[in-house]
């Protein structure tokens, strides 16, 4: 599957969570480190459940890997789940299967996803998550300066994001529009939010994994370490 098609990947692999839960226990509802809670902005949520986030290890522009990564932890029947859940079906009709790599902490993780770096990049298109025309006046650098400001990172952004041309990678130029952002239930980007990529600088070097904006747990706005 193209990395382009990362948003795709992530929401079937929360059906396909739902299924195993439902196959397991009579239940789709999934734990709150996984899906989240029902009213995040309520609750005072800053984004500590699971980010699906997809990976092209061999640099052949395809997703190879995929790593669900919470900063809450994953509950022992979040990984049960995981454990059981052993195929994705796409709404065009693909079938993948899945194969169990590791459980493991984030500290853990690889390099790619984990840094800590100074200076990341744009991997998957940023949708900044706010009605673009309601908030006209922020721009997309300027609600995803906000955005960072709220996870409580170790290290401050110098600047603002700075605007890319499109993402290099796996031998092909992704242009930012050419990321899959209708969702299979019918949810779109905020009205007038457009897909762009940026270049992160921090103070101090930062750890991630990092993903902002809409639809940020779900495999868009994901940034990997520079270099």
């Amino acid at each position: 599957m193209p990395l382009n098609w990362a948003l795709a990947v992530g929401d079937a692999v929360m059906d396909a969570l739902m299924e195993t839960s439902w196959a397991l226990s009579g239940s789709a509802k999934l734990p709150v480190c996984l899906h989240g809670p029902d009213d995040p902005k309520g609750s005072g949520w800053t984004h500590e459940h699971a980010f699906v986030l997809s990976e092209d290890t061999d640099g052949d522009g395809l997703i190879d890997h995929i790593t669900v990564s919470a900063a809450i932890g994953l509950d022992p029947r979040a990984i049960r789940l995981l454990a059981a859940t052993d195929r994705l079906t796409l709404s065009r009709g693909t079938h993948v299967h899945l194969t169990p790599e590791r459980m493991t902490d984030l500290s853990a993780l690889p390099p790619g996803l984990r840094g800590p770096s100074r200076n990341w990049v744009s991997r998957t298109a940023y949708l900044p998550p706010n009605d673009r025309e309601k908030f006209g006046s922020r721009d997309a650098a300027r609600q995803l300066k906000s955005e960072i400001g709220k996870r409580g990172l170790a290290a401050p952004l110098v600047g603002r994001p700075e605007w890319l041309e499109p993402i290099e990678h796996g031998g092909e130029t992704l242009g930012p529009e050419s990321f899959h952002r209708d969702k299979d239930n019918g949810g779109v980007p905020p009205k007038g939010s457009e897909p762009c990529v940026f270049r992160l600088t921090f103070a101090a070097p930062v750890a991630g994994p990092l993903a902002f904006g809409w639809s940020c747990h779900r495999g868009l706005g994901m940034f990997v370490p520079e270099g």
